[in-house]
Parts: structure tokens; sequence; C-alpha cells
């Protein structure tokens, strides 16, 4: 029987889409090897997550944002300075659908 080496293994999440149809899946890559070490065979998972990505992104947005203004709360306005003393440059938006603004955090020097 194969065992799970651990060599050349990894997950990464991954976005496909975009807005409203936007998909998330988790894609795991695992190489079996025999008894000596030897590779047999790999793997290759792709799972689609996007309920508990949407879910998650919601619980954020709950925990940083006032339910009825729907403006940053204290700790929302926390993690956005915590972002920009990391030296991440931050991008203000509006959407069309919503009152609040969101930010995207980037690395100093990207351009939103």
């Amino acid at each position: 029987m194969g065992e799970l080496s651990g060599q050349g293994d990894w997950t990464e999440t991954r976005a496909a889409g975009s807005g409203e149809g936007e998909k998330s899946y988790v894609l795991e890559h695992r190489t079996l090897t025999d008894g000596k070490g030897r590779s047999i065979g790999a793997f290759l998972s792709v799972r689609d997550n996007t309920a508990e990505q949407k879910t998650l992104q919601r619980e954020i947005y709950n925990a940083t944002h006032d339910a009825l203004t729907q403006l940053y709360n204290r700790a929302g306005y926390e993690l956005l300075l915590a972002d920009m003393d990391m030296g991440r440059t931050t991008c203000w938006t509006r959407t069309a659908s919503s009152r609040s603004m969101t930010f995207t955090a980037m690395r100093r020097g990207t351009r939103c």
C-alpha cells in the first residue's frame, strides 16, 4: 500500500470568476511513495469551498462593521490601521448596492 510522502505536496486556494458568480476552490497535491520512499504516484484533489469562503467573508464583515450604519466599527478601524502600519496601501471603494465603503490592502507601491 502507498504512503503519503510529504515531499512535493502542496495545498492552495484559488478563485475563479468574479462578482456574484465567483467560485473558490482548494487544490491539494499529494505524492504517494512505496515503503522505500520511491514515488509511485500522485493525486490532485479539487474541492469547491465557495460556501465556506462566503460565510467567512460575511463573518469578517459583521465583525468589522456596525450593523445599523454599515460603517467600520472599532475593530474595523484597528485592522485598517494595522494594515497601514505594515506598509500596505489601502484602496477605498464603494459598491452600488451598499452604503458601506470597503478597502483592499495592497503592498506599498502597488496601484489600486
